[in-house]
């Protein structure tokens, strides 16, 4: 069965091969385009699964490096095997991308790894808008060493309000990631 056209072309992040490309600016992507695909990509993941069970999914984090900086690309998984990749591409630092994908593992700039963790749980806020319940978060490139860290904020909550803390919830670090794979570490 295919899905429907709506949403084949918002897996795609389309917008982000147009920022590269000069089409659109990084403003216009992060409030038009991110919004727009990250709605289209939670209705399909709300009504792909099962009515009346707990619509429980699975967050991968990653730090990925983007025009000189560091964004964090959020990954939902869910049912046995189904992803949505990248349905959320933060910012986090605008510098440091030569430290992002350095093996072993990626390296999280201290800018980063300040405000990583908060947009992962703003990312998990907004998916129970959804009546999506995250019960595990993997910590990707650059930020495999910092679990402890990621959880704890998670946790706790963010201080600023952005997102409540989040009892129950799994973090745990990747396997590998393209930064091991590369160097052939993983």
């Amino acid at each position: 069965r295919r899905p429907p056209q709506s949403w084949r072309a918002a897996r795609r992040p389309r917008w982000q091969s147009a920022k590269a490309t000069r089409w659109i600016d990084w403003k216009r992507a992060s409030m038009i385009y991110g919004p727009t695909r990250f709605r289209a990509a939670a209705e399909h993941v709300a009504a792909a699964l099962q009515e009346g069970e707990r619509k429980r999914v699975e967050v991968r984090a990653s730090l990925v490096p983007f025009q000189g900086g560091q964004c964090l690309m959020l990954t939902l998984v869910y049912g046995l095997s189904d992803e949505v990749q990248c349905m959320d591409f933060q910012m986090v630092d605008n510098r440091n991308a030569d430290i992002c994908d350095r093996p072993p593992n990626g390296h999280a700039s201290p800018k980063a790894l300040e405000h990583a963790p908060i947009r992962i749980g703003v990312f998990i806020e907004e998916l129970a808008d959804y009546g999506l319940a995250a019960v595990a978060v993997m910590c990707g490139q650059g930020l495999t060493e910092h679990v402890a860290l990621v959880e704890r904020q998670l946790k706790q909550g963010c201080p600023q309000g952005m997102h409540p803390p989040f009892e129950g919830l799994v973090v745990y670090a990747a396997a590998s990631t393209a930064a091991s794979e590369d160097s052939g570490v993983a």
